[in-house]
């Protein structure tokens, strides 16, 4: 057996040192090569060198960590009053006039009230000045257009309730309860005609000023005139159909009975026992009138509870027919059951 040398041993650890690197540099070539021919850009676009050590994310960084708190509370979106949702408009009335924006019937309210304020200031100095006749009778021009505005109201009613019951009855309505539907353009027609006639029904209280009647001009006659025609802005702008044609069939019925009352008062003059013999159903059309406002709020309990139709217009009903009954209410307690009515009523005995 050979003994082999100090210098032997170290010559062939050298030797496979030199092997080792020979075979790492081979390895690196290899893998700078394979690299170069997958990502052939990183042999031109040197890379930006960061003076902080590139950091590897592990795939479970991004992982949301449950809380063991108990969750805070929504916050509630505050709801507006009555839940007012007068938009989306129609798309059957947003190019009619009057319908999309309510500056026309605001500008029209405005100048009613205006005309209303002037009419008391003016005939109120004159009624302190000088007493009016009661026989008298009005000019005849005046008695003229109080014909002509009762007989067109007259018409104009029937051909509203007409129309309103024959397109609810096409349309295969139930009484309460009814859906708006676009498509149902006749009926919106018909709405949207209900709803310019309580514009032109400001004539109610310029005829009265005109014919000097204070007394007619009250608060329940300029409430009443001046909130129905918002209340009927909003339906002809929000839905012109469905259950809306409940209220405005009533109505136009009661304007049928109403302004032909009105037409037979002007027809047979001041005549207190012609009054009497022709006029005598007086009450009953207040009473009529209770009735339809009563039908109403029993509509609107039942469409806010069962009904499609927007829930806005229907609690908006609501309470507007409770502030009309209360009013014409007290109207018919001060005008037929009151102990000064009673005095009244017999005198004219």
């Amino acid at each position: 057996m050979g003994f082999v040398g100090r210098g032997g041993v170290r010559r062939d650890v050298r030797d496979a040192e030199g092997a080792s690197r020979a075979r790492l540099l081979r390895a690196a070539r290899d893998y700078a090569t394979a690299r170069l021919s997958i990502h052939p850009l990183r042999a031109t676009t040197p890379r930006r060198m960061s003076s902080r050590p590139s950091i590897r994310r592990p795939p479970f960084a991004d992982a949301r960590v449950p809380s063991l708190d108990p969750p805070l509370p929504s916050r509630p979106r505050p709801r507006q009053a009555l839940d007012w949702e007068v938009h989306p408009i129609s798309p059957v009335t947003k190019d009619w006039i009057a319908v999309a924006s309510p500056t026309i019937l605001l500008t029209s309210l405005a100048f009613y009230f205006l005309v209303v304020g002037l009419g008391f200031a003016t005939l109120s100095s004159k009624a302190a000045s000088s007493a009016k006749d009661p026989s008298k009778k009005d000019p005849l021009w005046i008695r003229s257009l109080v014909i002509f505005h009762n007989v067109f109201l007259i018409s104009l009613s029937l051909y509203m309730c007409g129309g309103c019951v024959l397109e609810a009855y096409r349309n295969g309505y139930a009484l309460w309860g009814n859906a708006y539907r676009a498509e149902e353009k006749a009926l919106a027609h018909y709405i949207y005609v209900f709803y310019v006639s309580k514009i032109y029904e400001f004539l109610d209280t310029f005829i009265m000023l005109l014919k000097n009647n204070l007394k007619q001009v009250s608060f329940l006659h300029v409430y009443h005139h001046a909130t129905i025609s918002f209340m009927w802005w909003m339906i002809a702008h929000r839905a012109p159909g469905g259950d809306a044609y409940f209220s405005a069939a009533l109505n136009s019925w009661v304007h049928v009975c109403m302004y032909t009352y009105y037409l037979v008062s002007v027809l047979i003059g001041k005549d207190e026992k012609k009054r009497k013999k022709y006029l005598w159903w007086g009450r009953y059309l207040t009473q009529m009138q209770m009735f339809q406002f009563f039908l109403n709020l029993c509509q609107s309990v039942y469409t806010s509870l069962y009904s499609p139709y927007p829930k806005f217009i229907s609690h908006i009903l609501f309470f507007y027919m409770i502030s009309l009954l209360g009013l014409f209410g007290h109207f018919y307690y001060q005008k037929h059951l009151s102990g000064r009515a009673k005095r009244d009523e017999k005198k004219t005995q």
